[in-house]
């Protein structure tokens, strides 16, 4: 998820803190769950966005849309965060709307690979895991989840929020493929955030909140298999959110500052030019692309391209839409499987 942030940047650093067994901590730190409040809705099908939406509330503009790189995006977005749609763009121009929920009943987030979609549906009032089919979302048997993510190979990630006495946890569960059961692979008492890596590896934002909040400090937790990693970041602090992909050459971080810096496995920082966030990794992990907010980035923040080659440089795609939030972006060589 990208939201845009002020501040300053932070100092580098890394290292591997040593490893336990996940299943036998069920007694770490956890925070509070995002939850929407809301009534149901059915589910919308697959629509073309030109024909069936204002074009004002597109996720892009048609001319930053034909300027993206080769591949399939698919971009969360709406008026507001708590009415996201998910949306299919390509770099043709052609804007394809997935979801279609009421206004404060949106898609919460969402992971998408060739294998499919899968998202966090708050149509109910409450953030359900769903799959996306030629027909719009289906809600999965496992009820609710939030921050789901689905690796190359079809692997499933989600977190189970806590939300009272008997619940005081927030679990990571992860399935094999999305009509496999959910197991529990590691629970804390701190929020989580989940997203997938290399060798079936997850990397997970434990704890953090934004500038002037209270709440457990941040961590970065490699969790793979019945092991865990804890990496020292070069955004200490203000680590909000980490970006990851199977292909991708190091950890995409983000701060609560409008600070970017790309972790690398030895241990180095890369940082990005300021002001410019991490979005998406390019299929094949040698492209990122990047949004910039601040003044000199338009209204409502720039789309870009940056690479390790060119780590001081950033290609401007174009400004995005004033009237319109973007809360994450995916990009896939081919579309995903629905």
């Amino acid at each position: 998820m990208v939201t845009r942030r002020s501040g300053a940047p932070a100092q580098a650093g890394l290292a591997a803190l040593g490893s336990v067994c996940l299943l036998a901590i069920a007694g770490c730190g956890l925070g509070s769950a995002r939850v929407t409040i809301g009534v149901d809705s059915p589910s919308p099908a697959r629509s073309t966005a030109p024909a069936n939406s204002d074009p004002l509330m597109l996720p892009l503009s048609r001319a930053v849309a034909q300027r993206l790189p080769g591949g399939v995006f698919y971009v969360l977005a709406g008026p507001n965060p708590g009415s996201f749609n998910l949306w299919e763009v390509t770099d043709n121009g052609n804007e394809v709307q997935l979801t279609r929920n009421k206004i404060g009943y949106g898609i919460s987030a969402f992971g998408a690979s060739e294998a499919g979609v899968v998202m966090a549906d708050a149509a109910s009032g409450l953030d359900e895991l769903a799959k996306l089919t030629s027909h719009g979302p289906v809600l999965l048997p496992e009820g609710r989840g939030s921050g789901p993510d689905i690796s190359d190979s079809g692997r499933v990630s989600f977190i189970t929020p806590a939300y009272d006495k008997a619940h005081p946890y927030f679990d990571l569960r992860v399935m094999r493929s999305l009509s496999a059961p959910a197991r529990v692979a590691y629970q804390q008492r701190a929020a989580l955030s989940a997203t997938w890596g290399p060798k079936d590896a997850i990397a997970a934002v434990s704890g953090g909140h934004p500038p002037g909040t209270k709440g457990p400090d941040p961590r970065l937790l490699i969790i793979t298999g019945h092991q865990i990693r804890i990496l020292k970041t070069p955004l200490a602090n203000t680590l909000s959110n980490v970006t990851w992909t199977e292909q991708a050459p190091g950890l995409a971080l983000s701060s609560w500052q409008d600070k970017g810096d790309v972790l690398m496995p030895g241990g180095s920082a890369v940082s990005l030019p300021d002001g410019w966030l991490p979005g998406a990794w390019s299929p094949s992990g040698k492209q990122l692309l990047v949004l910039g907010f601040g003044r000199k980035f338009g209204p409502n923040g720039s789309l870009g391209l940056w690479t390790l080659a060119q780590p001081h440089r950033v290609h401007i795609i174009g400004e995005l839409p004033v009237n319109v939030a973007v809360g994450k972006f995916v990009w896939l060589a081919r579309p995903a499987r629905t």
